[in-house]
């Protein structure tokens, strides 16, 4: 990581990281896509990773705070929403096709 040194406080294991560090450590650590804007933004939403203390008026994040986090916002793979959405194409087509049956005439051409 390059976003500068990190704050340290005796007695703590690990150093804390600044929002930047954090988005930054997010990004080539833990390998999803974060840019300091939005981490900016997320944090002015109170979206972002709970800060673990606070420097004054910077938040300071702890590595294990921020890897919790960014468990709790992945979401599982979508397979069963593609499964689910087959089942209902093939149930807009069955209705579709009990509707043409019922009124033959009605035909969509116009």
């Amino acid at each position: 990581m390059t976003g500068g040194s990190t704050i340290s406080v005796p007695g703590s294991r690990e150093p804390y990281l600044t929002r930047r560090q954090a988005a930054e450590y997010i990004r080539e650590e833990l390998g999803v896509p974060m840019a300091f804007s939005t981490a900016e933004k997320l944090g002015a939403l109170g979206e972002f990773a709970e800060p673990a203390m606070w420097w004054g008026r910077r938040p300071l994040y702890t590595r294990d705070g921020l890897r919790e986090w960014v468990a709790s916002r992945a979401r599982p793979r979508l397979k069963h929403v593609a499964a689910s959405a087959e089942s209902q194409i093939e149930e807009l087509d069955d209705a579709a096709l009990r509707l043409r049956r019922r009124f033959p005439d009605a035909g969509g051409e116009r």
